[in-house]
């Protein structure tokens, strides 16, 4: 069972009240990659990782929150560099008897790129304010994550995975005619999505995915495109999952993106907007509803998104998942936040406070 929007906000006021209470007793070791200080361990060639970093004021807002908190606060600008101090001698965290890892960190390529963290922090007995190992890896896994959801009744589009050592799997392929887009399948913040990364499918399909698959040197996922509203759907698990909103994604100032997508240079530069999706009440019950049941599925823990396209017709297709989606001014989270007329500088101490809460802290 959900919250409501009243009981949603006094569930987050108690959370920080408790958090205050206990402040004394808590430190948290921020780790996370900073566009400019952190050096990726991997990259892409012409698309680099560094578009999903922090930039300096994104990771200042974090860090500032959860000072002015009164918690203890350090950061570490890699997952190595956390690693090598967490191992060494001089592990300490200002004396504070309880510790928390708060991890975004993921500087490298590849599959489960972002499960080091947990992992290190699950063989120290450390908690995390995010999913744990298993989770964070399936969930970067998007032609996994499209047929899971779908044997739970939900709606996905129809998926298709093409690796170049095996062409496509069990020789399945989208039939000749219809319209796809092709997903590089282990990245997120668009990477290796381009405005020809929606196609018709035609002889030449083998040609177009080889040409990513060897760019991204990963399998590619090539889903069914569905024209309409991109939208987003934040889901915090605090005790149990609620999804306060539906939130429309806008390019060019237009809400309704038909068959327009978000790309790697949208993204990179932050040029998309933000809006409360609420086109239809039966629609955004539809979305939420999917989006809780898609982050109990897949047992995720903390701030979490589920990512929809919705048809002209209403139909709620979830595209992506993300275990640590951006929570920093511009972002949905932040919009949410906005929304219901609470302060966005909230976030990171709600984030901690819910961790705080799983390991009976506060």
């Amino acid at each position: 069972m959900s919250y409501s929007a009243d009981e949603f906000s006094a569930r987050i006021s108690s959370i920080l009240e408790r958090l205050n209470l206990q402040k004394s007793s808590i430190g948290v070791f921020v780790v996370s990659c900073v566009k400019g200080v952190t050096e990726p361990k991997d990259d892409f060639g012409l698309q680099s990782v560094v578009t999903e970093f922090f930039s300096s004021e994104e990771i200042e807002q974090i860090l500032g929150s959860l000072r002015n908190c009164g918690l203890y606060v350090r950061p570490f600008f890699s997952e190595m560099d956390f690693i090598r101090f967490a191992d060494s001698d001089k592990f300490d965290a200002g004396g504070r008897s309880r510790i928390l890892v708060y991890n975004t960190a993921h500087s490298g390529t590849g599959p489960g790129r972002k499960a080091l963290l947990p992992c290190f922090c699950a063989l120290h007995k450390i908690p995390i304010t995010s999913s744990d190992a298993y989770v964070v890896s399936l969930a970067r896994h998007k032609f996994h994550i499209a047929h899971l959801l779908a044997r739970f009744g939900l709606q996905t589009p129809d998926s298709w995975l093409y690796t170049s050592e095996h062409g496509w799997l069990h020789g399945r392929q989208p039939t000749m005619g219809s319209k796809v887009i092709l997903k590089p399948t282990y990245e997120s913040a668009s990477i290796g999505i381009r405005r020809n990364s929606v196609i018709t499918v035609g002889s030449d399909l083998d040609f177009h995915v080889e040409k990513i698959a060897a760019e991204f040197r990963q399998p590619i996922t090539v889903q069914a495109f569905i024209p309409g509203w991109e939208v987003e759907v934040p889901v915090i698990n605090a005790g149990r999952p609620f999804a306060p909103m539906a939130i429309g994604i806008s390019k060019g100032g237009e809400n309704f993106l038909g068959n327009e997508i978000l790309t790697y240079d949208d993204v990179n530069v932050d040029s998309y907007g933000f809006w409360k999706f609420q086109e239809n009440d039966a629609i955004v019950n539809t979305l939420k509803s999917s989006a809780i049941r898609a982050s109990e599925i897949l047992g995720m823990r903390g701030f979490t998104r589920i990512d929809f396209r919705v048809s002209a017709e209403g139909s709620a297709y979830i595209t992506d998942v993300s275990t640590s989606p951006h929570i920093t001014q511009h972002s949905s989270y932040a919009f949410l936040f906005e929304t219901l007329g609470r302060p966005v500088d909230e976030l990171p101490k709600i984030l901690v406070g819910i961790a705080c809460e799983n390991e009976h802290w506060i």
